[in-house]
């Protein structure tokens, strides 16, 4: 049983192995000049490019990459307190029975702003707003507790 164990063991760190080193060079290179600092990196491979989870100063972040290995988007998780009061004053005027559930800055090559999810009893909205508080996207999100 303990050999079984340790083949699994190995087979499972070899695969994560090979997974990372399947992220382009140029990708890697461009995160590492981006974020200097970042410790606990994760890379993982998806469907339309790569994306990397990671802190930097104690900040629990995540950038993406595209196929061709460009950068698309960085998030970064904020305190609901870190929000401008113009972001705030949307969310309570749209969504007042709603409450913030998770605050997260979002920088794209076109843009900056907000990601905020708001919850309210089993419905999940996120919305994508800019720095001066205009709307971008909202998407709505039903979930069952506890799954």
């Amino acid at each position: 049983m303990k050999y079984i164990l340790i083949i699994l063991i190995g087979f499972t760190l070899n695969s994560c192995k090979n997974k990372v080193s399947k992220i382009p060079p140029a990708v890697k290179t461009d995160f590492e000049k981006r974020f200097i600092s970042a410790d606990d990196v994760k890379w993982e491979i998806e469907q339309d490019g790569f994306e990397v989870e990671f802190e930097k100063e104690e900040v629990e972040m995540s950038a993406n990459y595209d196929l061709k290995g460009i950068w698309t988007e960085t998030e970064a998780n904020i305190n609901e307190n870190d929000l401008p009061a113009i972001i705030k004053m949307s969310i309570l005027n749209s969504y007042p029975e709603y409450r913030i559930e998770k605050a997260e800055t979002v920088s794209t090559p076109s843009m900056k702003g907000f990601e905020i999810h708001l919850e309210k009893g089993n419905v999940e909205v996120e919305l994508v707003m800019d720095e001066n508080g205009v709307l971008l996207k909202i998407k709505d999100q039903e979930e069952e507790k506890g799954q």
